[in-house]
């Protein structure tokens, strides 16, 4: 598995999806509370957790149906891989197709990332339907360091 591949049906309109996936206040809702979110290509979002872990990843794409970051920093298995959301209308929701690729290796790591990555998405689609997602509770940057 050197790509995590998810793919739902979420029961809300694009635009609040996409704004979901882009906007701060819907990163931190669903996937880290602890979220600095960049708003164009090229610009640089950094999400922190709870456990410790950081990721800094540029935005390489922010369209209507696709958005797609870039790791730059973090734990050393992400450095390098690409998210990718799409997203396309379906009836009166959203289809969304995520893909988290170019890992350098298979490992039980992917495996884990895979899984944790199926639960935040499933926390997307509750803050899409209903308005409540349940995101990381993140950590300081000096948590961090």
């Amino acid at each position: 598995m050197k790509e995590i591949y998810h793919c739902l049906w979420i029961n809300a309109p694009i635009r609040e999806v996409h704004a979901a996936i882009t906007k701060k206040s819907g990163l931190s809702a669903w996937w880290t509370k602890s979220a600095d979110v960049g708003n164009t290509a090229g610009s640089i979002s950094t999400f922190r957790f709870k456990s410790g872990a950081f990721n800094r990843m540029k935005i390489v794409t922010r369209k209507q149906d696709k958005i797609e970051w870039l790791c730059v920093d973090g734990h050393e298995e992400w450095i390098g891989t690409q998210i990718t959301f799409k997203l396309g209308k379906d009836g009166p929701g959203t289809k969304v197709c995520f893909s988290h690729y170019n890992w350098k290796k298979q490992s039980e790591y992917t495996g884990e990332c895979s899984f944790h990555w199926a639960r935040y998405l499933l926390s997307l689609k509750q803050l899409c339907e209903t308005g409540q997602g349940t995101p990381d509770d993140g950590a300081s940057l000096e948590e961090i360091g």
